[in-house]
C-alpha cells in the first residue's frame, strides 16, 4: 500500500499553531471582552473587523488580523468567545455601534495600559507614585519572566465597566514576549471569571443539600425502628434520590469546567515565574487569598453531593435488602403452606383412590356377574357363588390396573 497521512495528522498538527500569541510594541493600549453569545454562529466578528477595517475572517475557531497601527484577535472556546484589540494609547476601543449590536453576556471586559519600557528604577518611581495609597491596597503588583515586566491589576470592575491592568516593560522587551506577557494576563482574568461562574451553584446546591441530607438523616432514623413502615420510607427514599440524581445531572458540568478553569489560573501564574516588587503581594497571593476560598467552597460542594448521593444509595440499598429479606421470609412461609396442603391433598387423593378401587370394582364384579352367571348356572354353579368369587380377581386387579395407570402418568410428566 502507499504511505499516506493518517487523516488526523495534518489538522491535528496545525492546532498546535492555531492561536498564536498577539506581537504587541509598547506603548500600547488593549482592550478586551470575553462573550457568552447567544448565537454562536453569529456574524460579531465580520461585523466588527468590517468596523476596524480589517481582513475579512475566514471560517475556523481563531482569527488575527492587522492593519497600520490596529491588531484583532478572535477566539472561539468552548464556552465563550474572546476579542482583543490591540492599538495605539489613544484607542477609545470596540466601536460603539458594534457592541450595541452584540446579543451576548459579558463574561469579563478588561483594559491593559501598555507603557513605554522603563528602568527598573523608573518603574518603582511610577509604582509609588501612581499605584500606591489606600485606594490600591488590594492591588497585586509582580514582576514577570525575569523582571522583564511588572504586572498590577486589583481585578476590579471598574466605573467605565472594565477590569483595569498595567503593563510595565523593562529594558529592552521584544513584541513577541509582550503578547505573550498580555495573553497571560488577560487568561488569568478570564479563566478566573469562568471558573467563578461556579460559585453561585455551589451556594445554592449548598442549600438544597441542607435540607436533603436532614431528610435522609431522618428517614435512616426511621429505617432502624422496628415498626417502621418500609414502604413509605422507600417511596421518600426515591424522590430524595431522585432529587440528587438531578442536581448531579444539572450542575456537574458546571463543577467539571469550575475545577478546570481554576487549574488553568494556577497554570498560568506559575508561567509567570513572578517575584515580589516593593513588597506587593504577588498574583499568586492574591489568587490564594481572594479566589482560592471560592473554588474551595465549589469543591467542597461538589463533593458533598457526590456524598449524599452514596448515601442516599447505601440507605436504598439498605431498606432494598431489607424488603428482599421480608419477602424472602413471606415466600418460606408460603411455600411451608403449600406443601402443608399438598400433602393433605396427597392424603386426600389417596383416600379418593381407594374408594374409586371399590367403586371401580363394584360395577366390575356386577358386569361380569352378569356374563357368567348363564354360563354358571348351566355348568350346576350357584350365580351368587360364582360372583362372589369374581370379588377378590376384580378388585386386586381393579388395584394393579390404577396403580399402573398412576405410575405411567407421573412417569411421563417426571421425564417432561
Amino acid at each position: 500500500m502507499p504511505l499516506t497521512n493518517h487523516p488526523g495528522r495534518i489538522p491535528l498538527t496545525e492546532e498546535l499553531h492555531a492561536r498564536p500569541f498577539p506581537v504587541i510594541d509598547a506603548p500600547a493600549k488593549i482592550y478586551y471582552l470575553a462573550l457568552r453569545m447567544d448565537d454562536p454562529n453569529s456574524d460579531a466578528l465580520q461585523t466588527l473587523a468590517e468596523h476596524l477595517g480589517l481582513p475579512a475572517p475566514e471560517k475556523g475557531n481563531h482569527y488575527y488580523g492587522s492593519k497600520n497601527t490596529t491588531a484583532l484577535k478572535w477566539e472561539q472556546h468552548t464556552e465563550f468567545q474572546t476579542f482583543t484589540l490591540i492599538s495605539k494609547p489613544k484607542s477609545k476601543g470596540f466601536p460603539d455601534a458594534w457592541l450595541t449590536s452584540l446579543n451576548a453576556a459579558i463574561v469579563t471586559r478588561a483594559k491593559i495600559d501598555m507603557l513605554p519600557s522603563v528602568t527598573t528604577k523608573d518603574a518603582n518611581t511610577y509604582l509609588i507614585e501612581n499605584l500606591s495609597g489606600p485606594e490600591h491596597e488590594a492591588l497585586a503588583v509582580t514582576a514577570v519572566l525575569d523582571r522583564d515586566a511588572i504586572l498590577a491589576c486589583d481585578f476590579k470592575i471598574g466605573a467605565d465597566d472594565h477590569v483595569a491592568m498595567v503593563i510595565l516593560p523593562i529594558g529592552q522587551v521584544g513584541p513577541h514576549r509582550l503578547g505573550r506577557i498580555a495573553q497571560r494576563l488577560l487568561e488569568i482574568e478570564t479563566y478566573r471569571a469562568m471558573s467563578m461562574l461556579t460559585l453561585p451553584i455551589a451556594r445554592e446546591v449548598f442549600g438544597r443539600i441542607n435540607a436533603l441530607d436532614k431528610t435522609l438523616s431522618d428517614l435512616v432514623d426511621q429505617l432502624i425502628k422496628p415498626d417502621a413502615q418500609r414502604a413509605e420510607i422507600l417511596d421518600a427514599l426515591s424522590t430524595v434520590s431522585a432529587e440528587l440524581e438531578a442536581l448531579n445531572a444539572a450542575h456537574s458540568y458546571r463543577f467539571s469546567a469550575g475545577t478546570a478553569y481554576s487549574e488553568i489560573v494556577k497554570n498560568r501564574i506559575s508561567i509567570l515565574r513572578e517575584e515580589r516588587v516593593l513588597g506587593r503581594q504577588t498574583f499568586h497571593e492574591f489568587f490564594m487569598r481572594r479566589f482560592q476560598p471560592a473554588m474551595n467552597t465549589c469543591t467542597a460542594a461538589e463533593q458533598r453531593l457526590a456524598e449524599i448521593t452514596k448515601r442516599a444509595a447505601r440507605a436504598f440499598e439498605m431498606l432494598s435488602t431489607r424488603a428482599n429479606l421480608l419477602a424472602t421470609e413471606q415466600n418460606i412461609e408460603v411455600l411451608a403452606a403449600l406443601n402443608k396442603r399438598s400433602e393433605l391433598q396427597l392424603r386426600l387423593q389417596e383416600t379418593v383412590e381407594g374408594l374409586s378401587v371399590v367403586a371401580i370394582s363394584y360395577y366390575g364384579v356386577n358386569l361380569l356377574g352378569y356374563l357368567i352367571s348363564p354360563i354358571a348356572v348351566e355348568m350346576g354353579f350357584d350365580k351368587t357363588m360364582a360372583k362372589a368369587a369374581l370379588v377378590l380377581p376384580v378388585v386386586i386387579g381393579t388395584w394393579l390396573g390404577i396403580r399402573f395407570a398412576k405410575r405411567r402418568f407421573f412417569g411421563k410428566n417426571k421425564k417432561g
